[in-house]
């Protein structure tokens, strides 16, 4: 008689646990699929941060211009295989400087682009989609989530500057007259 209770229990039990694990690896598989579209962003974003901060202000360069700098970093994130608009990428000129301590991290300041071009130095690109968690899983249950990456890159200019040096003797002779005179030291070198 306990022996067909058992088996009654597990009547019910088997389709729950089923669900269970259905559930989890339906969960496992979709976490593993953001991860890797939070990798691709990423991926995005650091190229269009980098395209866009070399249309930054430089030394005695080209004046940066706004379009220019939107152009380069789409065109970048597109190579790197953004499919989205134009508009979901979020392009910020600024300048990214030394935090206030040698261990600090580096801060970043935005500026206008309307009015303050000359004076960035860096590019800040913000990536923001909202995905659903499963395509199998009811989304009243699980609903969409938010997934952002974010990159700065900054423009640098390394500059050597070297200077050369020579020394011209003066033997006796004409000159070393002339300067010994001046000077008051007869047979001058």
């Amino acid at each position: 008689m306990n022996k067909s209770r058992q088996q009654g229990v597990l009547i019910f039990a088997t389709p729950l646990l089923l669900a269970l694990v259905f559930i989890f690896v339906t969960l496992l598989i979709d976490g593993s699929r953001l991860l890797m579209m939070r990798s691709q962003m990423q991926s995005v974003v650091n190229s269009a941060a980098t395209a866009a901060a070399d249309e930054a202000q430089a030394c005695g360069g080209t004046d940066a211009t706004w379009a220019s700098m939107q152009q380069r970093a789409l065109l970048a994130a597109e190579a790197a295989g953004f499919d989205g608009e134009a508009s979901d990428l979020e392009i910020l000129p600024g300048v990214l400087r030394p935090g206030e301590t040698a261990t600090s991290p580096m801060r970043f300041a935005s500026r206008n682009p309307g009015t303050e071009m000359a004076q960035t130095n860096a590019t800040l690109v913000r990536y923001t989609r909202t995905e659903p968690v499963s395509f199998l899983l009811p989304q009243k249950l699980f609903p969409p989530i938010t997934i952002s990456a974010d990159a700065v890159a900054r423009k640098e200019v390394y500059a050597t500057l070297s200077a050369a040096g020579s020394t011209a003797t003066v033997e006796d002779g004409l000159l070393g007259a002339l300067i010994g005179s001046v000077l008051g030291m007869p047979g001058y070198s």
